[in-house]
């Protein structure tokens, strides 16, 4: 049994200073690592006795993703497309990962690095799973010199087993400081190994 599920996070000290929007989506985030061993013991024969691939807590991650970032912040309005390199390892506390955004369109050049704690759920036959992290953001636009921001934000999404190491992947994450903003996103893992997790 994966010893996370017995565990808490150090993230539950942020709570007070969170809206009451962000604290919602934290207490679903959470609420799996607060489920006694025997729901921990389901999911694990889930994943022994159905066709869902690899256990994405006892995996290394490698996901290729295209869609859109729409910000909302001074000198940004508009959606841009791009897409994003992720990379995933799993410890006995989670999975974390990181990612790099890429994005050109409506005269803006927009790049993005993000480090998230990411907790997956099984709900047969898709994976859904639940992220929080932090990100550092660099733009251009027309309108405004190259700038600099960072902040953190909280998303989600669901894997589908494909075939072999190949999942789909669909993720949206809402972002935070400066100024809010929504990247959406569909694409490619490749699944492969057994990391610290198993």
């Amino acid at each position: 049994m994966p010893k996370f599920c017995r565990q808490t996070h150090p993230c539950f000290r942020l709570l007070p200073t969170l809206r009451l929007p962000a604290l919602l989506w934290l207490v679903i985030f959470f609420a799996p690592l607060l489920l006694p061993s025997r729901a921990c013991s389901a999911r694990d024969e889930a994943y022994n006795t159905s066709e869902l691939g690899p256990d994405p807590r006892r995996s290394y991650d490698i996901n290729i993703s295209f869609g859109t970032l729409l910000p909302s912040r001074n000198g940004l309005g508009e959606g841009i497309p791009g897409w994003v390199f992720r990379a995933s390892v799993p410890t006995l506390t989670g999975v974390f990962e990181g990612g790099l955004f890429s994005g050109i369109g409506n005269g803006i050049v927009y790049r993005s690095a993000t480090v998230d704690y990411r907790m997956d759920l099984l709900i047969d036959p898709v994976t859904a799973h639940f992220l929080i992290g932090f990100h550092g953001d660099q733009f251009t636009a027309e309108t405004a010199s190259s700038r600099f921001a960072g902040g953190w934000h909280y998303g989600g999404g669901v894997t589908q087993y494909l075939a072999g190491p190949l999942f789909f992947r669909f993720d949206f994450r809402h972002r935070f400081s400066p100024g809010q903003g929504v990247e959406i996103t569909l694409g490619l893992v490749y699944r492969f190994g057994r990391g610290e997790g198993s």
